[in-house]
């Protein structure tokens, strides 16, 4: 149901004649914003995008958040008793020294929530604060995984004490078969946003139209909620329980526009940071 789709003007135009059902579904958002700036999407603004937060809409009405992934941790509690440490409660507390060596992440060059979560927390914290405490972070990071599916099970097998990754269903079901607990830290919770737009070329927009209406409405969220558990962009869906307890109040107050604008920069910034760790 969620596509990542990477958009590329050498392979897409307007004049193209692509279609993926008509319509990009859930394409991650930098994507999107790229695609809408090329002339490649449909402006359409759905009556059903009233019922949703305008920080997660494009005020154009090219792109609307149908679901939001939140990121946190997955810890080893048999790794973290046996070397004496605590569970983070905070992002922050992941730059403390006591867990060198022990947090592992997906590289967010390559990782769309793991990009989310940096550009996320540098907007919170602010650029100076934010970098200060990515450095520390990554002292303590051994190497960066190349995929946001590696760190989950790496410590499931006790090869490291923390994960950063994104809370998914999949994630919380890990405690039932391994000795690890699904964390939200308590500062603020990062997310990824999976959005729902029509391209431009579509031969039958009359029918996108619709699609776009009924996963946008109540209903339409509610399906999708049950197909794959996700914090709903419509404010009027419970949060599913097989994600966790998750306190949308923490969710990061982000200008998503600068996933798309700050990728080029964060990630430069980013190489020089981490350098051959994540190469």
């Amino acid at each position: 149901m969620f596509i990542d789709l990477h958009l590329h003007e050498s392979a897409y135009s307007p004049d193209s004649q692509m279609t993926l059902d008509e319509l990009v579904q859930a394409a991650r958002e930098k994507r999107l914003i790229s695609a809408a700036e090329l002339g490649y999407l449909e402006q359409y603004e759905s009556p059903e995008a009233e019922a949703i937060d305008a920080g997660y809409r494009d005020k154009d009405g090219y792109w609307t958040g149908l679901a939001l992934v939140p990121a946190g941790l997955l810890v080893n509690n048999d790794v973290l008793k046996e070397k004496g440490l605590e569970a983070p409660k905070t992002w922050e507390d992941l730059a403390d020294p006591k867990y060198k060596d022990e947090i592992i992440m997906a590289s967010p060059a390559i990782s769309g929530t793991q990009y989310a979560i940096l550009n996320g927390t540098l907007q919170a914290w602010g650029e100076e604060k934010g970098w200060e405490i990515w450095t520390a972070i990554n002292d303590n990071v051994d190497f960066y995984a190349k995929g946001g599916g590696e760190p989950g099970p790496k410590v499931c097998a006790g090869e490291y004490g923390i994960g950063i990754l994104a809370m998914t269903g999949g994630t919380f079901a890990l405690e039932k078969e391994y000795p690890v607990t699904a964390v939200y830290p308590e500062d603020m919770i990062p997310w990824t946003p999976a959005p729902i737009a029509i391209f431009k070329n579509s031969e039958n927009k009359d029918a996108a139209k619709v699609f776009v209406d009924y996963y946008l409405s109540k209903e339409g969220q509610e399906v999708l909620r049950e197909a794959d558990a996700r914090v709903m962009a419509r404010g009027d869906v419970d949060v599913p329980s097989e994600i966790g307890t998750v306190d949308t109040t923490k969710l990061i107050k982000q200008d998503v526009l600068l996933f798309g604008s700050e990728r080029e920069a964060l990630l430069e910034k980013w190489d020089e940071l981490a350098g051959e760790k994540d190469s």
